[in-house]
């Protein structure tokens, strides 16, 4: 009984917020709880630093909402100071295994595709001192969503040994709807 509490209690909500990586190749996608996510090669070039040579790949990752509906998180007005951080709002996060930190690029490139926030214009009328009215307008956050079909998009530059292929982990992470 006490074993089943635990399992309960501590293991499966750890699983429900579990994230899914994977080690990817070049076009190859992933399906994860309504997202579409892979990346692919658009630039292969040499570059030389200092003595050594090196290979230098453009990689454009993509995630992409196939589910029916928006993924996302949805704000109520109610959220503390402090409550969004970064990372909510990410969808899945790009790393190169392989990159060698040459020519300033980071050895660990991890690149993230977050959500877009999503806006209410919120229209009020303010009594000038004149006496006249003037219609003003604010625009509120009212959540960060990834729109049904939509893609979002992000290239990096990776530097990786002379006649290595990026080796990218993608990492997709849960979403709240």
């Amino acid at each position: 009984m006490k074993y089943l509490y635990l399992l309960l209690v501590c293991v499966l909500p750890a699983m429900a917020f579990a994230q899914e990586s994977k080690l990817m190749e070049d076009g190859e996608t992933m399906e994860y709880n309504g997202l579409r996510v892979g990346y692919r090669i658009t630039n292969v070039s040499i570059r030389e630093v200092g003595k050594e040579v090196f290979d230098r790949y453009t990689v454009t990752a993509f995630v992409t909402n196939f589910s029916a509906c928006e993924i996302g998180l949805r704000l109520t007005g109610n959220e503390r100071p402090g409550f969004i951080n970064d990372q909510m709002l990410r969808l899945a996060a790009f790393e190169c295994l392989n990159a060698t930190g040459a020519r300033l690029t980071s050895r660990s490139m991890d690149i993230s595709l977050r959500n877009d926030p999503v806006y209410f214009t919120h229209r009020y009328d303010v009594k000038l001192p004149d006496g006249k009215t003037e219609t003003r307008s604010d625009n509120i956050i009212v959540g960060y969503m990834l729109q049904r079909n939509r893609t979002r998009e992000n290239s990096f530059i990776v530097i990786v040994p002379r006649g290595e292929k990026p080796q990218i982990r993608v990492t997709v992470f849960p979403q709240i709807n």
